[in-house]
């Protein structure tokens, strides 16, 4: 029997940042795909300059068409229509699409105060013009209008829309201290 040739199986010691992220190449490296042979692989075609303006432009005529809840019912016919494929191809698992009183995390009026806001800033439509003065202010900071919603009540319901005014920033103070 020869003494040389170990029983014992040999481990390759791995170094401590092989697993790491960001410290190991990518398998597919340097490697290029022949155009010749696959001209179609993959999407690597940038859109011109002239297809970019005519999907902004058709995307500014439907946003300019359509109210602002004929548009959240698109999204939610898009979320209907997501639901009907994965169902569909039956890798659907139930938490795609399901918007406000269905989804888990829904908590209603017992949202906090920021989340309020939140909704109300993306949902509601704002004039830009101060319902106790009259004035229209000029955006400040990184708004889009120069007016602040306000609760009358101080509940915060998203549902009653005449619980809420749209103030400049001048008369939401005065309101607040009220």
């Amino acid at each position: 029997m020869n003494s040389n040739i170990s029983t014992t199986p040999i481990i390759k010691q791995i170094p401590w940042n092989k697993g790491k992220k960001g410290l190991q190449t990518a398998w597919n490296k340097g490697i290029k795909i022949d155009r010749t042979k696959y001209p179609n692989y993959g999407h690597f075609k940038k859109h011109t300059l002239e297809a970019k303006q005519k999907m902004a432009e058709v995307l500014q005529k439907w946003r300019n068409n359509t109210s602002l809840e004929d548009q959240n019912v698109s999204r939610t016919k898009g979320h209907a229509k997501a639901i009907a494929n994965g169902l569909a191809r039956g890798s659907f698992k139930g938490t795609l699409g399901k918007l406000k009183e269905l989804s888990n995390v829904w908590k209603g009026n017992n949202a906090s105060y920021s989340s309020k806001h939140k909704w109300i800033q993306k949902y509601w439509q704002k004039t830009g013009v101060c319902e106790k003065c009259g004035n229209s202010p000029k955006p400040y900071g990184n708004r889009k209008w120069g007016t602040e919603w306000h609760s009358l009540d101080g509940e915060y319901n998203r549902e009653d829309r005449k619980a809420w005014l749209e103030l400049c920033k001048s008369c939401h103070k005065i309101f607040d201290k009220i």
